[in-house]
């Protein structure tokens, strides 16, 4: 009998090999991990088909089994291979992630289990957000993060049917389900959702695959959802359930510590005030030396007005503002960035948006709909009645004013049309190509109907951008080459 092992550990090649199976391993399952001889060592590998043709050529045997019962099932193997075709890597990579570490106990099973229950998925962008859902309720807490002891049991909970409900991070989708039935992912938006590891994976897409191979209901709930999630896959779109009010402040016409900001925050004295910067340190407005123009624009090389090169752009500190805020006698408030999102939820009665342009001010296809999120999230910290003060250099763009005004369908048709008319996502796929090697990368030899842009210097390795109506191609790029589709940033 032959097996065909998918083997961790580096391989050129993305492919399974074959095994002689020994005699006294005759029963082999699919699915089991073994040991089996690869080159001058022992790997790890799990086996995933068996034939009993005769080989053609002389195989080296399976070593050896790890465990008495096959921990990956036969639907975890039909994710691995969908993962495998989709992110061009091999199945072995795919099963790794949902074999980071193999249970103590994984040969032992639970015999009190009479009748497994019904299991129901529920991923949280952060596992403190998944424990928070967890408690008063009746479920699983499963991530790979766990410490060895509390994941060996909720893997066996899992594996065993005897867990209904499992709380996790995106590497929960990678858990051995007995009897899966429903699939729920909150803010399936959020960029922690992303592996910006190989390979490189969105939950979103893997949750997709998996209630497609479990035939069950995937229902992603959002406040803004992504443009394409939304297009390819409906979410729960909720709608902000409190009243609040706004102010826009335009950057253009002023600092971002006006008078205006500092009377707002007098005016709200003994309140709860958040005052908001996406990161501790923020690009501002062009300045030119030459003709003194203070511009907000794409291009930091010359200045737009007199085509000069002597431009400087200022950048806005967090930690500067909030010295000049309290100079000022401005009212005690808290300064924070993005992080205050992950955290325990907390209410505020003004909430201030020192720049609202971080995604604005960049030349990606996406920045609308991560604005719109942005001051979505920021306005479910209000408190009801509460006041969100927004300041902005882009003051009528879609994604601001369709916010405040909660109105995120208007805004995703708007912004659905214009990814249609520049050929973006969901009208076409994106990837990014790195060749992570010190020498000269090859020739990029694809097809006609895919548009390269680059090479771009990347932090270590050169990378191109490659958008198309199919990139099933870019299977022939092997390693070296780093294949990361949809990419979180350009």
């Amino acid at each position: 009998m032959i097996a065909e092992i998918a083997v961790f550990g580096f391989t050129v090649k993305p492919t399974t090999f074959s095994y002689l199976v020994p005699s006294h391993l005759s029963g082999l399952k699919i699915g089991t991990i073994v040991e089996v001889p690869f080159g001058k060592n022992l790997r790890t590998g799990v086996v995933v088909g068996l034939s009993s043709k005769q080989p053609d050529i002389k195989l080296k045997e399976i070593f050896g089994v790890k465990s008495d019962t096959p921990p990956v099932g036969h639907q975890q193997l039909k994710l691995a291979r969908r993962m495998s075709d989709f992110y061009f890597i091999s199945v072995a990579e795919a099963l790794h992630l949902m074999l980071p570490r193999l249970p103590k106990h994984s040969n032992k099973i639970d015999q009190s289990i009479k009748q497994p229950i019904k299991q129901q998925l529920l991923l949280f962008p952060t596992l403190r957000q998944a424990r928070t859902a967890l408690q008063g309720q009746s479920g699983t807490l499963f991530s790979h993060a766990l410490p060895t002891d509390q994941f060996d049991q909720s893997w066996e909970e899992i594996r065993t049917g005897k867990s209904g409900a499992i709380f996790g991070t995106r590497s929960a989708l990678f858990a051995p389900f007995h009897d899966l039935s429903q699939i729920t992912i909150f803010q399936p938006e959020s960029d922690l959702y992303k592996d910006e590891r190989r390979p490189y994976y969105r939950a979103l897409k893997v949750a997709t695959f998996l209630a497609e191979t479990w035939k069950i209901k995937l229902l992603p709930v959002s406040f803004g959802p992504r443009v394409q999630d939304e297009y390819g896959w409906p979410h729960l779109i909720k709608k902000i359930d409190r009243d609040f009010s706004f102010e826009v402040v335009n950057l253009r016409e002023s600092e971002i510590v006006s008078n205006q900001l500092v009377e707002t925050l007098k005016r709200n004295d003994r309140k709860k005030i958040l005052l908001f910067l996406n990161r501790k340190s923020e690009r501002g407005p062009l300045a030119c030396r030459n003709c003194k123009l203070r511009s907000f624009v794409l291009d930091p090389s010359v200045c737009p007005n007199c085509g000069s090169a002597d431009v400087k752009f200022k950048l806005f500190n967090l930690s500067s503002i909030q010295k000049k805020i309290n100079s000022l006698g401005a009212t005690e408030a808290l300064f924070a960035t993005q992080k205050i999102f992950f955290e325990d939820p907390s209410e505020f009665d003004l909430v201030v948006i020192l720049s609202a342009d971080t995604y604005l001010s960049q030349a990606n296809y996406d920045s609308s709909e991560k604005t719109f999120q942005m001051i979505t999230q920021l306005i479910r910290l209000l408190k009801p009645g509460g006041k969100i003060l927004v300041q902005t250099a882009h003051v009528g763009d879609r994604a601001v004013t369709g916010a405040l005004k909660n109105d995120y369908a208007s805004f995703y048709r708007a912004e659905l049309a214009a990814r249609k008319e520049t050929n973006y996502p969901p009208f076409s796929s994106l990837a990014k190509i790195t060749y992570s090697y010190s020498g000269p990368a090859p020739d990029l030899n694809l097809p006609e109907d895919l548009e390269i842009f680059g090479p771009f210097d990347g932090k270590k390795y050169p990378y191109w951008i490659v958008r198309g109506p199919d990139l099933s191609s870019l299977e022939s790029l092997v390693r070296p080459w780093k294949i990361d589709r949809d990419p979180l940033r350009l």
